[in-house]
């Protein structure tokens, strides 16, 4: 859609976007729709809705790249239906994402995949996101690993609805409402490795109503293995 976000590239091959600034957009930054390639060393930067957003990519780099002061998210990666997509998502400096048009997690979050399988998000910085560092949603066959993820108002890593294979793992998390949570197994998720992640400095949003102020460190649903991960601070349970 090209009305989304001031730069809309779609159904294109072997893109390369490097070395550009994009700034000051009143909605998305950069939007790419059915195509492959990279993006890689971009700033984007005071937006009022999304940084970068793919839509069913096939074969798709985004890298390096430094996002702060967004509307509502960081880096979304999409599919239109639940299907193989393969983005990697590496070595980005994510921070200060808002939730401009408000919800329950929708918008707020650093990375968000969504119906897209066998995606990669490793290596990223995200800090002082209103909601989550990684949210993935049906996203099967998801690897969260080795992100350093501080400052977050709600839960710093999520898998939900629908998803089957999920590894979380090695992965630094400080300061957040909680720390990882894989969940909706009555919609299908399952089937979740979370290990050797280092949770840290969580609290309670005491204003929040029950059930809804965390202060929790890990939660699982269904069959999912959870080993030798470290949390030092969680007010309401490990």
């Amino acid at each position: 859609d090209s009305s989304e976000a001031l730069v809309s590239i779609a159904n294109s091959r072997g893109v390369v976007i490097e070395d550009t600034a994009i700034r000051n957009s009143a909605m998305g930054g950069l939007a790419l729709s059915h195509s492959s390639g990279r993006i890689e060393h971009v700033s984007v930067a005071d937006v009022l809705d999304f940084a970068i957003k793919s839509q069913d990519a096939n074969g798709l780099d985004i890298r390096a790249n430094t996002i702060e002061r967004c509307g509502n998210n960081g880096i979304l990666v999409w599919r239109t239906e639940q299907g193989p997509d393969g983005t990697i998502v590496s070595s980005n400096r994510i921070s200060q994402i808002r939730n401009a048009s408000g919800g329950t997690g929708e918008w707020g979050n650093g990375i968000n995949v969504f119906r897209a399988g066998g995606v990669l998000v490793e290596g990223n910085r995200i800090s002082e996101c209103t909601y989550s560092a990684v949210r993935g949603n049906a996203a099967s066959n998801i690897q969260i690993i080795a992100n350093s993820c501080e400052r977050l108002g709600e839960v710093a890593i999520y898998s939900e609805f629908g998803f089957e294979g999920c590894i979380i793992a090695n992965n630094v998390i400080e300061t957040a409402a909680s720390g990882i949570s894989v969940t909706n197994f009555n919609e299908g998720g399952r089937l979740a490795v979370v290990q050797g992640n280092m949770i840290r400095n969580l609290f309670r949003r005491e204003h929040e109503p029950d059930g809804e102020k965390r202060g929790e460190a890990i939660g699982v649903e269904a069959d999912a293995a959870v080993t030798g991960n470290t949390i030092d601070g969680a007010p309401t349970v490990g």
